[in-house]
């Protein structure tokens, strides 16, 4: 692009501080008298080069632009560095471009398509192609995987350290070796085995700081820089392939150890013999692994060994330390401590910082809150709230007793029905717990039993079941749709589809109305669909029902669920490509219970027809299929228990399962 920052504003507060005055007279003509006319004040309303604000504008709006071109224009791989962008393209497929009176590679051309209609300019001489290309002074060739300099850099590099060597007075500024050092570093990207060559001049370089002050050039770094000289002559660059990473653990050919120290080392030269066992390993195997290519003047001439060798024999090499903590009895053995060498091996298990008691209490509490799923709490909580009205009314201590849970079933059982009553004692007991272990115990025993038994006989009324939605249901909210439907009206006909097919709970479809219940952990995810010719599938996460908190695969084969279904995820994928869940509304958001609930009562105006009514309505069609129980169960991800008692309270289902055809 061409003046990539001008392309930009900045806020008018910024503007401020960039005002540029002309017509300024300097001090001589100041002194003269001379003026260059009246002062003349401009407002520079573009990002400009200092500001360091400029380059956080200019990356937002380039990665707008590379976000249109890549999901807008599928253009694929366009990378972008600043201004500069970049990709491959396959070799002959070309297009005219009329700007330039000339054919670009085809991604390159639309790209500049782009860029006119978004009326970004550019300049025709910042436009290159090409099998190899120079990129930030290095030629890149993506074909054969290689970067090299371009022969005209390196013959200027090799004739300036050549130079610097040759010095007559063997003597150079600092200057000049900061300006050697810069060339050198900003070859070794190519050359990065020839960074030991830096290593007496960097030495020798240490704690000056008068840029023009005289360094000798001493024989070593003479040395060093000839030996630079002599691999620069010969080498190709690099090849990308070998630059790869690579795990000592999986791909290892061979293992070497390093021969016997001698039997009276000198002191303080351990670093000197693991340097050794390196240089041993690549004279006498070739292979073995480097990490890195630095080290003082004393040890520097076996690294330059080591690299002689590794550019001879064409191998990627590099070292890995392990820490002795990690290799215990090799670095009690360098210290002669033999007596621990030889202790049992210690355990694997990593080293962990002890926690303060007020943070293992925290982290227990917090442990201990998500017990229970985030829907339940609040029902627990109103659970715990009315036992602990009814202690305060009657003036019985909180802590639980078979008298008071007793006393408590029978005053709650004349206000309100003892079913809910027998949930209230669940949520009581899941509240308590933790302070009074034994809650579980006496809610169980005998007297709190018998007792909500008989007011269960005494005072209990039928359950009120909603009705179960049919196939003659299902049918009439294909016929209700209409003939243009709309994106809302296909996501609900697809949940009612789904919800009967794969017997799901409404709340496996929908999110809770109440937003702090909403937890998108449990929504389900538009990459885990799969559509296939007569089936879809995707994956529902964990709920409250899942103890294993694994998810559930859910699998559906119907041919109008999947029609239903097809449609839905077209005209989804369409509005929202880029949304990661896969129910979601025409506003992109995720339905609400309360959204399914008005399209369902203005499909069923009937009040008995709820969200469960999906639920049991698959049951009972399996039913009718001759699907065994087992299978019922399985399908609906119910609990043994609640699975017999959801049988035995649908007589319509029972009679299903027992005259099904099997």
């Amino acid at each position: 692009m061409a003046e990539a920052f001008r392309l930009t504003s900045v806020h008018k507060l910024a503007q401020i501080k960039q005002i540029a005055t002309s017509n300024l007279p300097t001090r001589v003509e100041a002194a003269s008298g001379k003026t260059n006319g009246p002062v003349q004040r401009n407002v520079d309303w573009c990002s400009t080069f200092g500001n360091c604000g400029s380059p956080r504008i200019w990356a937002s709006v380039m990665g707008l632009i590379i976000w249109i071109a890549i999901f807008v224009k599928h253009l694929p791989d366009i990378f972008c560095y600043v201004d500069n962008t970049y990709s491959w393209e396959i070799k002959n497929k070309s297009t005219y471009y009329p700007p330039y009176k000339k054919y670009l590679p085809t991604k390159q051309a639309q790209l500049l398509f782009l860029w006119d209609f978004l009326g970004i300019q550019h300049k025709e001489k910042k436009q290159i192609h090409g099998a190899s290309l120079p990129i930030i002074g290095f030629e890149i060739d993506p074909n054969t995987m290689t970067a090299k300099l371009p022969p005209d850099s390196k013959a200027d590099l090799e004739k300036w350290v050549q130079e610097f060597i040759d010095t007559p007075s063997r003597r150079c500024t600092l200057r000049e070796f900061q300006c050697l050092t810069g060339w050198i570093n900003w070859s070794l990207n190519m050359y990065f085995l020839l960074c030991p060559a830096l290593s007496n001049v960097y030495d020798k370089m240490s704690g000056k700081c008068q840029p023009h002050a005289g360094i000798y050039i001493n024989k070593a770094i003479r040395n060093d820089l000839s030996w630079f000289l002599n691999h620069l002559r010969k080498s190709n660059g690099i090849l990308f392939f070998a630059a790869l990473d690579w795990n000592p653990l999986t791909e290892a050919d061979i293992t070497v150890s390093s021969p016997p120290i001698p039997g009276d080392p000198p002191a303080n030269t351990i670093f000197f013999f693991e340097a050794l066992c390196v240089i041993s390993a690549l004279r006498w195997n070739t292979v073995n692994i480097f990490s890195s290519l630095c080290a003082t003047p004393n040890y520097n001439h076996l690294l330059c060994t080591a690299v002689d060798d590794l550019i001879e024999h064409n191998v990627d090499l590099r070292v890995l330390h392990i820490k002795g903590e990690d290799n215990y009895i090799a670095d009690a053995i360098s210290r002669q401590r033999f007596d621990n060498a030889i202790e049992p091996v210690k355990s694997r298990q990593p080293a962990r910082e002890a926690w303060t008691l007020e943070r293992l209490v925290h982290m227990r509490a917090v442990a201990m809150g998500a017990a229970i799923d985030t829907s339940s709490a609040p029902t627990y909580g109103s659970a715990l709230n009315s036992f602990i009205e009814f202690c305060c009314l009657h003036r019985f201590p909180i802590e639980p007793t078979a008298e008071t849970l007793s006393f408590y079933v029978v005053f709650m059982c004349h206000h309100i029905r003892p079913d809910s009553v027998d949930s209230y004692l669940s949520g009581i007991c899941n509240q308590l717990e933790a302070h009074f272990p034994n809650v579980r115990e006496i809610r169980k025993g005998m007297l709190v039993s018998r007792t909500l038994q008989g007011c269960k006989r005494l005072r209990g009324t039928a359950v009120r079941r909603k009705l179960l939605l049919s196939r003659d249901h299902l049918r009439q909210a294909i016929t209700a749709l209409p003939s243009s439907p709309s994106h809302d009206d296909l996501l609900f006909l697809s949940q009612l589809f789904t919800g009967f097919r794969a017997l799901l709970r409404l709340g496996e479809l929908t999110m809770p109305d109440n937003p702090k219940l909403q937890n998108p952990r449990k929504y389900s995810k538009r990459a885990s669909a799969v559509l296939q010719a007569t089936s879809y599938e995707y994956w529902l996460p964990a709920h409250k029902a899942d103890t294993t908190f694994e998810g559930s695969h859910i699998l559906i084969t119907d041919t109008d669920a999947l029609t239903a279904f097809r449609t839905y995820l077209n005209s989804r994928d369409h509005l929202h490509p880029l949304n990661p869940y896969l129910w979601i509304l025409s506003n992109g958001k995720v339905p609400t219970r309360a959204w399914f609930m008005r399209k369902l009562r203005h499909l069923f105006p009937d009040t008995n027809i709820a969200g469960q009514s999906m639920r049991a309505g698959g049951a009972t069609a399996l039913a009718e299929d001759g699907a065994p129980p087992h299978v019922i169960q399985a399908s609906g991800r119910w609990a043994f228990n609640t699975f017999q008692i959801y049988i035995r309270k649908h007589p319509v289902l029972l009679q299903a399962m027992l005259h099904s055809r099997l």
